[in-house]
């Protein structure tokens, strides 16, 4: 009897073991995929325009290379506010090759600007935050001369 409970209880301590090791193995290799992005940004995620004129439209464009082995889409191009317009490549990227964001920013509104672009791509990665700041300025012709 008490040698079929030790069998037991040996059986019941290995299958635990073997279950967390498959449950930690499984958990690395998630945080493996997740983590390995195949969309290198050559141009950097941030953009300074700097001084520009209001009611003067500024662009910039972000480039990316597909360093993976498998064809990636972009899925979505959101950016933070309405200000900001965009143009991107709609087909797939094929490995190797180099796919755009153009972003245009609508220079309406006098002061500093820090805007945003959340650009996610498919096969899955995490989101990538695209940046665009600046200080929008008065035109010369609409500052007022002291008198």
């Amino acid at each position: 009897m008490i040698n079929k409970n030790l069998t037991t209880v040996n059986m019941k301590s290995l299958v635990t073991v073997l279950m967390i090791c498959c449950t930690v193995n499984f958990l690395q290799a998630q945080s493996a995929k997740a983590t390995a992005s195949p969309v290198s940004w050559l141009s950097g995620t941030s953009h300074d325009f700097g001084r520009i004129l209001q009611n003067t439209p500024a662009s910039y464009i972000f480039e990316f290379s597909n360093t993976g082995k498998d064809p990636v889409t972009i899925t979505r191009v959101q950016p933070s506010c309405s200000c900001t317009a965009l143009d991107y490549t709609r087909e797939e990227i094929l490995p190797g090759k180099k796919g755009l964001i153009k972003i245009s920013y609508n220079a309406h509104t006098a002061g500093m600007f820090n805007k945003t672009i959340t650009v996610t791509t498919d096969p899955g990665s995490d989101n990538t935050i695209l940046t665009i700041t600046g200080e929008v300025v008065q035109k010369a012709e609409q500052v007022r001369k002291p008198q």
